[in-house]
């Protein structure tokens, strides 16, 4: 009998137990609808908002065959051009580099305001173009077909170009003002440009090569000695590389015109200078004479340009370049520098 009674105590036990996991399945099943229920009608709003709104917001994909990519500034992938590559790394090696006065100059141009009265006055006496000769000449033809004599008029004053003209008119002292740019290139014409000062100074020096030796210390020192010292030095034997920076067609025109007084400025760029006289690029021009009108609006200029840059000689004599350094570079000087302060401070406590 006793065990009888232990089984029906276990079966009403277990029918507990079943009953109690039942109540708990129910509630949790009942909290669960509930939760999804609540979820469906923040839906039901949320779709009801998304309804209202014109455009609504739509989060993008930007998988495979998904959103279009955004635009993004490719340049670092770019495979540029070797005269591109080449450009840039010449830029990269003059910031680099200790560049000396004589070249050095041609990096202080002239100011916006004052190029700006400057190219106001050179404009006025462009040259004539191929259209305006030809409707000239023909104009004289005709006059000369029907009169035995044609009337040649004056002389007409206009700006004159060309690097050996400019420099035979700074000799003669006929230039009144002379403008070079600052962007001439190539390296080549080093040695010819060489010649060209000392032929002027009346005496000849020969140059050993084209590219890598010259005869003379022109880059450094022309600008700070007169035909006459440069004679005396005529021994020394200065060494230029062939990526030296660009001014080297026109380096000795500064030091031409100080010594000659003949007032100069250093202008941005051949470009601008070659639309005056109908060219792509012009190196430098020299403006002989103006009208009467034109007078004091020179004056005034040279005046401007004089203080700019021939009496501030010496102190351009004295001036090197280059020697920036890139960003990287300056990161890790400032990081050891901030080190070596750590270190002095930990020594003094």
């Amino acid at each position: 009998m006793p065990p009888k009674n232990t089984t029906t105590t276990s079966a009403a036990s277990k029918g507990k137990t079943k009953g109690k996991v039942q109540t708990k399945s129910k509630a949790t099943s009942g909290k669960k609808v509930a939760g999804k229920k609540a979820k469906v009608e923040d839906k039901k709003k949320k779709q009801k908002v998304v309804d209202k709104i014109a455009f609504p917001a739509k989060p993008r994909s930007f998988g495979i065959g998904q959103d279009i990519q955004p635009k993004r500034n490719l340049g670092r992938f770019v495979k540029w051009p070797k005269y591109v590559r080449l450009q840039r790394q010449r830029q990269v090696l003059v910031k680099r580099l200790k560049v000396p006065p004589s070249v050095n100059q041609f990096t202080e141009t002239v100011n916006k305001a004052t190029a700006t009265q400057l190219f106001k006055l050179l404009q006025k006496y462009r040259p004539e173009d191929k259209a305006q000769k030809k409707d000239r000449l023909r104009k004289l033809a005709a006059e000369k077909a029907t009169k035995d004599k044609a009337t040649v008029g004056e002389k007409p004053v206009v700006l004159k170009f060309g690097l050996n003209h400019v420099t035979a008119l700074i000799e003669q002292r006929k230039a009144r003002l002379v403008v070079i740019a600052h962007d001439v290139d190539p390296i080549e014409a080093f040695a010819i440009s060489a010649t060209r000062v000392l032929i002027g100074g009346h005496f000849v020096l020969r140059c050993r090569s084209c590219f890598v030796k010259q005869s003379v210390l022109l880059l450094y020192s022309v600008h700070s000695l007169t035909l006459d010292e440069l004679a005396n030095n005529q021994s020394v034997f200065g060494y230029v590389h062939a990526t030296s920076p660009r001014p080297l067609l026109v380096v000795f025109i500064p030091a031409l015109c100080r010594k000659l007084d003949v007032p100069y400025c250093i202008v941005k760029s051949k470009a601008r200078l070659g639309r005056l006289v109908h060219h792509k690029t012009a190196t430098c021009l020299a403006l002989t004479s103006v009208k009467k009108a034109d007078e004091v609006a020179l004056n005034t200029l040279i005046d401007t340009l004089n203080n700019n840059y021939k009496d501030r000689f010496d102190e351009i004599r004295k001036t090197w370049g280059g020697q920036k350094m890139g960003m990287k570079t300056n990161h890790k000087l400032a990081e050891m520098a901030r080190k070596r302060a750590r270190e002095a401070a930990a020594l003094l406590h």
